[in-house]
């Protein structure tokens, strides 16, 4: 059993780096509208569909925010979700990370166009792949995650700890799937390789520039990288779902230094609210960058990549889902969505505490919820 439930869970990471209710009115209280009533429906019928045992969602629209929570945060105990409990982010840590890259473009430490080779030794093709084609998901390094190496390793112990020379290594272990610039294919090699940028220009591990640069300034304190350590209290436990009807099964909580700047932040659904509107507006950005990251000649179609997580086309560390912008995540017990419209300035943002068959049910569930909002 231990053995089979290893190789599900480390299949399930390949996409990564995915009971009671209450809601919660931040702000003035007014009566719950018709785009209220549509999120809780939306994120209670996720949970009953999927079998994931416990979520939240934040929305703000117009000048209201509005959180909403369903389901249990630990099945064992009973415990019902609450607005305070952390869920891991998973691949919404890409975000952060090129975000983060950009900040330092701006500040002119570092060019787009640099092959990733000035800063980093040993990655094939590494004088030829520039930083744009790491942020974009097109450098044709292979996804470490799905490599053989790293998933034997995973089969063997689930919970131990991973450098980022242990991943790469993971990763180059297998030849390119392409070359540079040729097509878009989702890898979380690239964003290991920018977190390792970060430290090579900044002298700091890339988890601390994040923090310095865009956690703390923006008081998202409860948004961490625990590295070897658990997910601070309180936790919505990771649980692997097996559908409408089934009993969740709560599975090894993975360290985050196995997903590393590719997905290793973890915290509550209102700091991923506030994330999902900085990252959307591009007010840590100069005007020229934040322009470009979401411009047509950034943005990808991800049709080139049936293995992609869902989106309508990928850019520097951002997708978009029908006209959205935003990221989201998915892997190990978890799944969330952070998405901006620039049309309206809404948002959206939701936490899972669970995965299954499933690999986008935010995204399923963020386009449920769309009629309500237009």
């Amino acid at each position: 059993m231990k053995n089979r439930l290893a190789g599900a869970l480390a299949a399930s990471l390949v996409v990564l780096l995915a009971a009671g209710c209450a809601a919660r009115q931040e702000g003035t209280a007014t009566p719950a509208d018709a785009w209220q009533q549509a999120a809780q429906s939306a994120l209670d019928d996720a949970l009953r569909t999927t079998g994931i045992p416990g979520g939240a969602i934040t929305v703000t629209h117009g000048d209201t925010t509005w959180t909403g929570v369903a389901g249990l945060a630990d099945v064992a105990s009973g415990r019902k979700v609450s607005v305070d409990d952390r869920f891991a982010y998973r691949s919404i840590t890409k975000s952060y990370t090129v975000t983060a890259i950009l900040q330092l473009v701006d500040e002119g430490r570092l060019s787009l166009d640099d092959p990733v080779s000035k800063y980093v030794d040993g990655v094939p093709e590494g004088d030829r792949i520039t930083l744009r084609d790491l942020a974009r998901m097109r450098s044709g390094l292979p996804n470490y995650s799905a490599t053989p190496a790293f998933q034997d390793a995973l089969r063997i112990d689930l919970t131990r700890d991973w450098t980022d020379a242990e991943i790469l290594q993971a990763a180059f272990s297998e030849p390119n799937d392409f070359a540079p610039d040729e097509r878009y294919e989702y890898s979380n090699t690239n964003t290991i390789l920018l977190g390792e940028v970060l430290q090579k220009v900044t002298g700091k591990p890339w988890y601390e520039v994040v923090q310095e640069a865009i956690l703390t300034p923006r008081g998202l304190s409860t948004a961490t990288y625990p590295d070897s350590d658990p997910i601070p209290s309180p936790l919505a436990e990771p649980y692997q779902a097996a559908g409408e009807g089934q009993d969740p099964e709560l599975i090894p909580a993975i360290p985050a230094n196995s997903l590393s700047a590719a997905g290793g932040f973890a915290g509550t659904i209102r700091d991923l609210g506030r994330w999902a509107r900085i990252l959307g507006t591009g007010e840590l950005l100069a005007e020229k960058t934040a322009e470009q990251r979401t411009s047509e000649a950034s943005l990808s179609p991800t049709t080139d990549d049936p293995n992609s997580p869902f989106y309508d086309a990928y850019g520097m560390g951002m997708g978009e889902i029908d006209g959205w912008i935003g990221h989201t995540g998915n892997g190990l017990g978890y799944q969330a969505l952070a998405m901006y419209d620039p049309a309206t300035g809404d948002s959206v943002a939701i936490v899972l505490n669970g995965t299954g068959d499933d690999h986008d049910a935010p995204a399923h569930l963020f386009q449920k919820l769309l009629p309500a909002l237009s």
